[in-house]
């Protein structure tokens, strides 16, 4: 399903998350994101929405994040651009592997 980003949010929702393919500014979302220690791994939705599965020890924990000021904004555009070496790629299977996982706790 090909849904183009619009400034509200409402053609692609966290219920349809897992379907949706959004194209912002030259981009095809979801992207994939993790840090270089493989603790977190993020599902990046678009410019101000990711899901983040965070390991922590043997558990894990699922947080849907919506940026709402600017500092989250950049946060998200940081992790898009991979500034600064904080993060790395990642593909869907990896982060549906912790998402799994985390899901099974």
């Amino acid at each position: 399903m090909l849904i183009y980003l619009t400034t509200n949010y409402t053609q692609c929702s966290w219920r349809n998350a897992a379907q949706c393919v959004v194209y912002f500014r030259g981009m095809r979302f979801p992207l994939y994101r993790k840090y270089p220690n493989d603790l977190s791994f993020f599902k990046i939705l678009d410019d101000s929405h990711f899901i983040e599965v965070k390991r922590t020890g043997k558990s894990a924990d699922v947080h849907h994040f919506e940026a709402k000021i600017l500092p989250d904004r950049n946060f998200i555009q940081d992790m898009l651009n991979m500034e600064g070496g904080f993060w790395v790629e990642s593909s869907p299977e990896e982060f549906s592997l912790h998402l799994a996982a985390a899901q099974g706790n």
